[in-house]
């Protein structure tokens, strides 16, 4: 039912994001090069717990619009990827450990912004707007 799908995409969607938050925190706080790649693996990998927590969410929002909705989030998505690699180029300047250490805050916050939008506004219902009886 509604609650369980609402829960399960609420637990696989904020749980990875908030653990991804925790190893990029970590990594910033780390010295040795070892530890702060596998913090950064560690987060890395819990994306793919994430992944089909929201590629699924298009499908019980909007079925008949899934497509459309996935689009729309892919772009965002891209707009993301665009921005974050010129943000990290104007902190990182000298490659220093409390520079990278600002991106993994940075990163995090988000990460960790993200999993509570989700948590309070996320959702696993079918919407009203995706309803079409002429379809």
């Amino acid at each position: 039912g509604f609650i369980v799908t609402d829960r399960t995409l609420k637990l696989f969607l904020c749980g990875p994001l908030l653990i991804q938050a925790v190893f990029l925190t970590l990594a910033g706080h780390l010295e040795t090069p070892v530890s702060v790649v596998a913090c950064i693996v560690i987060a890395v990998a819990m994306e793919g717990f994430a992944i089909p927590a929201y590629c699924v969410n298009h499908l019980d929002l909007a079925p008949q619009h899934a497509s459309v909705t996935t689009g729309i989030s892919n772009t965002v998505a891209t707009l993301s990827g665009i921005v974050s690699p010129l943000v990290t180029g104007f902190i990182v300047t000298d490659r220093s450990a409390e520079q990278w250490r600002i991106v993994f805050y940075i990163t995090s916050t988000l990460l960790v912004l993200g999993s509570m939008f989700y948590g309070v506004f996320g959702s696993g219902e079918k919407q009203p707007w995706a309803t079409d009886e002429n379809l």
